[in-house]
């Protein structure tokens, strides 16, 4: 390899660094109030469950990378390098899916914590004008240069580390005398331990929620000194660093607040429990709600911006048709089109639903189908090998996510005519997606003809 080569590649550090970015998203700030009411003082440990959960299927992801080599994410990954498209299709579609309800998720997030929080009273009396605004604002955004996008994205990475790292590197202040420091001992007295410690499992959705990102983290092997072999080290200690500074947050905030107090508020207001004086409570309350909520706000961006990524993509290589009038671009290359049609149908999506549990375990189930689908792919060619070892791992990756999508079905709604009736707008979009796929596919069919 060439000094120039080498110069354009990153090293161990700088990967790890850049994939724990993209892993942490606003998922730790919107997860532990809905956690911690879930399973009161055990709700930290909802971090390190789903991680426990999610390490099998890191592996088979990473191993995905190796074995279909190329372009293309989750549709190269599930069609096993071109051989079944339609299969790789459903994967890439799936995870779209998936990802709009995530960015649906987080605009009423977005829209509860800014009429809560900041008290903006117009925002809690009509909704369907506040979701107008800021669909049409990010969809705007989205037309911009790359250049201009990836520069919004680089400051609000800034932002939305500064709470976590706050409270982690304070949180030892809490175990050293501070005057706040019996909260702990008041707030979390174990007296339901058994109920609450039965409930961790019902925390899954949430958690599984903020480690959505992870998968990106593989597109990082090109860059990497070393190669693609590096890539599962990377992404595990990626995944290791995000767990332990979830985890910590969470304990820190829990600690702080007490149990009702995060699990009525979230942490947002955690400044306010923090014993320090009157003056120092008003400027950090408003740099921490400034720097959550912008996170709010950047991660539904990047969540719109990946999701329209991928349904150019889908476009440019004419998997599904319509490349006439979605394949238009704009003069910084942005799809117009599909910016809009991905505008209406995430604004038809939280006209259906606003829920914003409902829309976590949506997006969870759409993600977790794409990642089913890779799996079953490397586990055919585990089989074919007969390694044993990349067998059982590919058993536990499975056992893995049927845990995943259990608990994000059943937090869905109480009973299963209403998980149905919610799971509606993913159905549809599925078959949505099927219809638009095999009209293109018999039309290439009578092209070639």
């Amino acid at each position: 390899m060439s000094n120039n080569d080498s110069s354009k590649q990153i090293s161990f550090l700088a990967a790890v660094l850049m994939s724990v970015n993209i892993i942490i998203g606003a998922g730790i700030y919107y997860g532990p109030k809905a956690m911690t009411a879930t399973a009161s003082e055990f709700s930290f440990l909802g971090w390190p469950l789903v991680a426990l959960l999610l390490l099998p299927v890191i592996y088979s992801l990473v191993q995905a990378t190796s074995l279909f080599p190329g372009k293309g994410g989750f549709y190269n990954y599930g069609s096993q390098g071109g051989r079944y498209p339609f299969i790789g299709f459903i994967a890439l579609w799936s995870y779209v899916l998936g990802y709009s309800a995530s960015t649906a998720t987080l605009a009423t997030v977005l829209k509860d914590n800014l009429a809560n929080n900041l008290a903006i009273t117009w925002i809690a009396e009509y909704p369907t004008l506040f979701y107008v605004v800021i669909i049409m604002l990010f969809s705007l955004l989205n037309m911009a240069s790359i250049r201009t996008i990836s520069k919004i994205q680089s400051t609000g990475t800034l932002l939305k580390l500064f709470p976590l790292l706050f409270v982690s590197l304070t949180l030892w202040m809490y175990w050293n005398g501070h005057e706040g420091s019996d909260l702990f001992h008041a707030n979390l007295t174990f007296s339901k331990a058994g109920d609450s410690f039965s409930n961790l499992f019902n925390t899954i959705p949430f958690a599984i929620f903020a480690y959505v990102g992870f998968e990106c983290c593989c597109s990082l092997g090109h860059m990497l000194k070393g190669g693609t072999r590096q890539v599962g080290s990377v992404l595990m200690s990626a995944f290791v660093v995000s767990m332990i500074l979830y985890t910590l947050f969470h304990f820190g905030v829990l600690q702080i607040m007490g149990v009702e107090n995060l699990s009525n508020v979230g942490v947002i207001d955690f400044p306010k429990y923090m014993g320090i004086s009157a003056v120092a409570t008003t400027a950090l309350s408003f740099s921490i709600a400034g720097a959550i909520i912008l996170s709010f706000a950047n991660s539904l961006f990047g969540l719109s911006l990946t999701n329209i990524t991928n349904l150019h993509i889908l476009i440019q290589d004419k998997v599904i048709g319509g490349e006439k009038y979605l394949g238009v671009t704009n003069r910084f290359d942005r799809p117009t089109n599909i910016i809009i049609l991905h505008a209406i149908a995430i604004f038809v999506v939280l006209m259906f639903v606003s829920n914003s549990a409902i829309l976590t375990a949506l997006g969870n189930i759409g993600t977790c189908i794409a990642l089913t689908i890779s799996i079953v792919a490397v586990f055919r060619e585990s089989l074919k090998k007969g390694s044993l070892p990349q067998i059982v791992i590919g058993m536990l990756s499975f056992c893995s996510m049927a845990v995943l999508i259990y608990f994000s079905w059943v937090s869905i709604a109480p009973t299963f005519s209403e998980r149905v009736l919610y799971s509606l707008p993913l159905v549809l979009g599925l078959s949505l997606g099927v219809g638009a796929y095999c009209l293109t596919r018999g039309s290439v069919a009578i092209e070639a003809k």
